[in-house]
């Protein structure tokens, strides 16, 4: 595998310039890319993994900051799907960023075990920050109870594991069409503050892209979780 073209540039370039705001380019990570491909050419998978994030993401990161991108978000909604496979997957985000100045950003979504295998890797990973789902599996009750915020819960997890980075919660379930109320979004947010110990340390976004959803239902929970926002941080300041 070999690096052809940037595919996101054009797009990049355009967006730069009509933004006020910091732009957060996402990429389809190595591991995802080999888990979900046919391979006839490599001996392992752990070869394909490795040679895509060498060969392919790294020259793609590189030419985005060369551009001016200073965020860059690493999908891999594969990520925890092979638990056994979780060290490979830390192994291809370090090659994929290696030697490169820029924010980096890990964004899984739906695993399969609650993240538990991922987060002994997380303080190895070269990323500032995980987006990640939790609305999915969360109750709609309002509340900052562990009752309520079951979805959230293992965000403890994470602090126990060493990870003192920055997580971008999802707090709007990408599934359905029912909008979350400004208030569930705040409570989702309060609990995750404290579960963390440290406001700063939370970003907010939806479970994962809402390319699922029409237009309108979109705006609606994007609307909602800006709402959200601003009276988690009324509570908070």
């Amino acid at each position: 595998v070999s690096f052809k073209q940037n595919f996101h540039a054009e797009e990049f370039n355009f967006i730069k310039e009509n933004s006020k705001r910091e732009i957060k380019v996402p990429v389809t990570g190595a591991y995802t890319l080999a888990d979900w491909s046919y391979d006839e050419h490599y001996k392992s998978k752990d070869e394909l993994v490795l040679a895509l994030a060498r060969n392919v993401v790294r020259p793609l990161v590189k030419d985005l900051v060369r551009l001016g991108a200073k965020i860059i978000q690493i999908d891999e909604p594969a990520a925890t799907t092979h638990p056994a496979e979780m060290d490979i997957f830390r192994e291809s985000i370090n090659e994929s960023v290696k030697g490169i100045d820029a924010k980096f950003v890990v964004h899984a979504c739906f695993s399969g075990n609650d993240y538990k295998a991922l987060a002994p890797q997380m303080p190895e990973i070269k990323a500032e920050q995980y987006t990640l789902e939790f609305a999915n599996r969360d109750t709609w009750n309002e509340g900052v109870d562990d009752d309520s915020r079951k979805g959230f819960q293992v965000l403890k997890l994470f602090k126990e594991h060493g990870f003192e980075g920055e997580i971008g919660i999802g707090v709007s379930d990408v599934h359905v069409n029912e909008i979350e109320s400004p208030e569930l979004i705040r409570d989702r947010i309060l609990y995750s503050a404290k579960a963390l110990g440290d406001p700063t340390k939370v970003y907010v976004n939806p479970d994962c892209g809402l390319r699922t959803r029409t237009r309108e239902v979109s705006f609606d929970k994007i609307r909602s979780i800006v709402k959200g926002a601003e009276l988690a941080r009324e509570e908070i300041e």
